[in-house]
């Protein structure tokens, strides 16, 4: 009774709509106030309390899905993301499990997805197919997680069903320092669109990369800038307006249409990224002052 399921809004980088939610929970523990999932996941694997908690985020995220989506047309299905892990892959019975609260929350297609992370799929490659084919086949999106952290290959996009690939956090948070990490952006987005798939950032924290992963195509984007992990009350709101977007108008509207980066181009946007991380760097300052 202490886990508080959350939830993280990702949206268009087009304009601003929301498009995901990324399910999540925390724990408020009762001595040592409230802890991330950082904080507790580790000692959840090890004492094997963890499919107890995924499901419950799968339960509430089945609920939330199906609540935050009636009435809406098919084209502006949000849908709620939640990830299998490594000990779901391994116990089994989690496509059944998921069949029985879809079939109960009445969740429609394209409402739910599920997220593999690279590790892993990595270890469990056999596991990681034949559950998220299955998902695939209930009408939930799929998607892989911690993409360009390491390798994935062509077959594996088509063997898992995957329809969105979601960038490695350190990917983003590299794009200030590692013009490497803006090449690499590029290319993901160009063999993504190649095959139709959706790329989708995550930890984007200022509006200096959300506005060169405009300039990159990347489709979908999260993290701090655009909200916050927060309670279901928190949540709701966000389906009742244009956008998602917590700081007045969108920054751009547009196209996505990607493209190549000349290396003066990318020095010019490292520049941006960098003055934009030391101005947060001194509000933060600030703040805590």
């Amino acid at each position: 009774g202490e886990f508080e399921p959350l939830y993280m809004p990702v949206v268009s980088l087009a304009d601003g709509r929301l498009v995901g939610i990324e399910a999540g929970l925390r724990w408020h523990h009762t001595n040592r106030g409230t802890l991330d999932p950082a904080d507790w996941v580790p000692l959840a694997y090890e004492a094997g309390t963890i499919l107890t908690l995924d499901r419950l985020a799968i339960g509430d995220g089945c609920t939330r899905a199906s609540e935050w989506n009636a009435g809406r047309d098919e084209e502006d299905v949000v849908t709620v993301w939640i990830t299998v892990g490594a000990q779901d892959l391994l116990r089994g019975g989690l496509a059944d499990h998921i069949t029985r609260r879809i079939e109960r929350s009445g969740v429609g297609p394209g409402s739910g997805g599920g997220e593999g992370g690279r590790e892993a799929i990595a270890k469990h490659p056999r596991e990681a197919q034949e559950i998220l084919q299955s998902l695939s086949w209930l009408g939930v999106r799929v998607a892989l997680d911690d993409f360009g952290a390491g390798n994935f290959t062509l077959s594996q996009l088509q063997r898992y069903r995957a329809e969105t690939i979601k960038l490695d956090r350190r990917l983003v948070r590299s794009l200030a320092s590692e013009p490497d990490a803006i090449t690499s952006v590029s290319a993901i987005v160009h063999l993504a669109r190649a095959l139709g798939l959706i790329v989708q950032a995550k930890g984007v924290n200022n509006i200096a990369e959300l506005e060169l992963l405009q300039d990159l195509g990347v489709h979908h984007a999260q993290g701090d800038v655009i909200g916050h992990a927060a309670p279901v009350g928190d949540v709701g709101p966000l389906f009742e307006r244009e956008t998602a977007w917590p700081h007045g108008p969108w920054p751009r509207r547009r196209v996505l249409e990607g493209g190549h980066l000349s290396r003066a181009q990318v020095l010019e946007r490292m520049l941006v990224l960098r003055q934009a991380a030391v101005a947060e760097a001194r509000r933060a300052a600030q703040s805590a002052a």
